[in-house]
């Protein structure tokens, strides 16, 4: 056998391995999301799609074709959706939207793979359609009654606390109960999430009477980007129209929606600056670099992914370092000046201080506790051998995914709001993950995510 045929056959069984590994992983992470709280067979299976997602991340060498993302994400999506199905009594109030959706979710998908649709124009208009239910089940839900969790009275404190020219951040601003049933409730006494969510979040309340409209409105925003952003990229591709079809039917049924927005959960707003980094990763780099700052200003954890950065096979990879990191720290600059002590005791010292929580999805919930250094060590690891491979913005993305992740699966205190944001960045992912787009005369290859350092 030569040994260009013995490439040609590990290329095929790498994508393979690559495909399969990443539909598992989207079945059981998304499938293992609506129970709370977690069983220990549920920490299980997602212990075993991290390693999948990992696995599948790894795996990635060559470009995919439309056709063979398309599969996955109709895989995952039927996959999800009897899963989610078939444990629906565990599950919250909501289930008989989050029904609805998985439902039209799995019809985007199969069109996608041209089993109910042969025209560019129907899947894309199928999709439109996930997006209005998506829409107006999010809206709703973001107007229903409020429920009594401490991310939510935080939210609505901090909009209390700015519409009196008060800080949020300094202490006695805001007085919330921590909610949660297995250790005495503690006063919350600053708010403890950046700078960048809390004027998101007070402000949704100030505008629109509740803090929860900004996580739907982030949500529908990446549905519509993604449906514009991964359909522009694949105009070269034969049957590429309907790769944007089976993204937006992924990110209907796995990140489960219902569950981010109903508590005010803070990850959400961070997912429509992943997409425009993805689709601006080439050809605009400082603007992708801008809106990944973004993101990673949303949330403490997703520090863990920013060592990754430093070991991308990319030209523009120190600039890109320094606009990420220089666009995250410029959100926090305002809060700085006005009460440092303040900011750093309620997003940074309030965090450390935690005790682990017996209801975590993670390995703590089935009593096993990983040191914090080895946790943070090991996603890290798996980044950076992710993030040294990299060749496209999906597979950048992957190894964000990956990371947190790992981290999350080990750390003491993750919960269904990583594991969504975990699966949403993947999903995203899958729309990025070939390179065969339309490339803008405009770009400098010394830019480009292909190029060497």
């Amino acid at each position: 056998m030569s040994n260009a045929v013995r490439l040609h056959l590990d290329s095929i069984a790498r994508r393979h391995v690559a495909l399969a590994s990443l539909a598992a992983s989207f079945v059981l992470i998304g499938g293992s999301m609506i129970q709370e709280p977690p069983s220990k067979t549920t920490i299980i299976l997602l212990a075993v799609g991290t390693v999948m997602l990992v696995v599948g991340s790894m795996a990635i060498r060559d470009a995919w074709s439309a056709r063979e993302i398309a599969i996955v994400a109709a895989v995952s999506a039927v996959g999800m959706a009897v899963t989610n199905l078939g444990r629906f009594i565990t599950a919250f109030s909501g289930v008989p939207s989050a029904i609805v959706t998985q439902f039209l979710a799995v019809v985007v998908a199969l069109a996608a793979v041209r089993l109910l649709a042969y025209q560019r124009l129907i899947a894309r208009a199928l999709a439109a359609v996930a997006i209005g239910i998506v829409a107006f089940a999010s809206i709703q839900i973001a107007y229903s009654e409020p429920i009594p969790i401490d991310v939510y009275l935080l939210h609505e404190a901090a909009a209390d606390a700015l519409a009196n020219g008060d800080n949020p951040y300094t202490t006695g601003s805001v007085e919330v109960f921590e909610s949660h049933p297995f250790e005495d409730p503690e006063w919350i006494r600053e708010y403890t999430y950046p700078p960048l969510t809390m004027v998101s979040y007070a402000g949704s309340s100030i505008l629109f009477g509740d803090s929860r409209m900004i996580g739907a409105l982030a949500i529908i925003a990446a549905f519509g980007l993604s449906l514009w952003t991964v359909g522009r990229r694949w105009p070269v591709v034969p049957d590429g129209g309907h790769i944007e079809a089976s993204v937006v039917a992924l990110l209907c049924v796995s990140p489960m929606i219902y569950l981010i927005v109903f508590p005010g959960w803070t990850e959400a707003i961070a997912l429509p600056f992943i997409v425009m980094a993805a689709a601006w990763w080439d050809e605009r780099p400082v603007a992708a670099a801008v809106m990944l700052g973004l993101a990673f200003a949303t949330k403490q954890y997703f520090l863990i992914a920013v060592p990754l950065l430093f070991f991308l096979p990319d030209g523009f990879r120190w600039r890109r370092i320094a606009w990420v990191g220089g666009t995250a720290f410029a959100t926090f600059i305002p809060f700085l000046i006005w009460d440092a002590k303040g900011l750093i005791d309620g997003v940074v010292v309030h965090h450390l201080t935690r005790n682990p929580r017996p209801d975590a999805a993670t390995l703590a919930g089935m009593g096993v506790h990983v040191p914090t250094a080895v946790g943070v060590g090991a996603a890290v690891l798996v980044g950076v051998l992710i993030a040294r491979q990299v060749r496209s913005p999906g597979q950048a993305l992957l190894a964000i995914a990956s990371t947190i992740g790992v981290f999350t699966i080990l750390s003491v205190r993750g919960f269904r709001n990583s594991w969504w944001f975990v699966l949403a960045v993947a999903s995203v992912a899958l729309g990025f993950a070939g390179t065969e787009r339309e490339v803008s005369s405009k770009v400098d290859p010394s830019k480009s995510i292909e190029a060497s350092p």
